[in-house]
């Protein structure tokens, strides 16, 4: 069947003989024998492939070249793209925020300044934490304070109780009363730790100073 498709579809076939010789396939079939054949013996599966290609894709393979497509079979170029790649990650990785891996917006070397699109800043005067770090400090790590600045101004102060808050500077917020002034605090506190959902605190069930 298989020689009679050959014929009719013009087919062009290209046996491959492994572990038989030219007298094992004519015992079976003499006109297979009569083919041109590639023989497995002695031959790398490199080898192997190299020729099926040349018969299969002569094309790919003039354009290639035979050393080339030996460092595909080999996966020897697959091991330089990978050294490749990590040099690039070498390179980069102070370009990208350390948790989030999220890009450098900012830099000012002479401040030893680093801002990243997550909000992640290093150095300065006013560091951030990425919120996206799983210690980023929750609103508990601050004691608020509000006081009175002026006849109609209340000021809130967010003042660190951790090593983790230190990290993370949170700015005073005014309003017009205390409750005001500590609502904005928290709105923006939860602004910057979105990422992690925020301390979402009721401020109904907030005690306030």
């Amino acid at each position: 069947m298989l020689m009679t498709r050959r014929i009719e579809d013009k087919l062009r076939l290209l046996p491959v003989w492994h572990n038989v010789d030219r007298s094992e396939v004519a015992a079976f079939s003499r006109m297979l024998a009569d083919l041109v054949a590639l023989e497995t013996a002695g031959k790398t599966a490199q080898d192997v492939a190299l020729a099926l290609l040349v018969e299969i894709r002569p094309d790919l393979y003039e354009a290639k070249g035979r050393s080339e497509l030996e460092r595909l079979a080999t996966g020897k170029a697959f091991e330089e793209l990978e050294e490749e790649l990590s040099d690039l990650r070498n390179k980069v990785s102070d370009l990208l925020c350390p948790t989030c891996e999220a890009p450098l917006v900012e830099r000012i070397p002479d401040a030893d300044f680093d801002s990243f699109e997550c909000g992640h800043v290093q150095g300065g005067y006013y560091p951030q934490a990425c919120p996206h770090d799983p210690a980023f400090p929750p609103l508990t790590d601050y004691e608020l304070k509000c006081e009175q600045a002026g006849s109609a101004d209340w000021l809130c102060v967010a003042s660190p109780l951790t090593r983790m808050a230190k990290r993370n500077y949170l700015s005073h917020a005014m309003g017009s009363t205390a409750r005001g002034a500590k609502n904005r605090l928290i709105e923006k506190y939860n602004r910057e730790a979105r990422p992690k959902g925020g301390f979402k605190l009721n401020l109904d069930d907030a005690a306030w100073s």
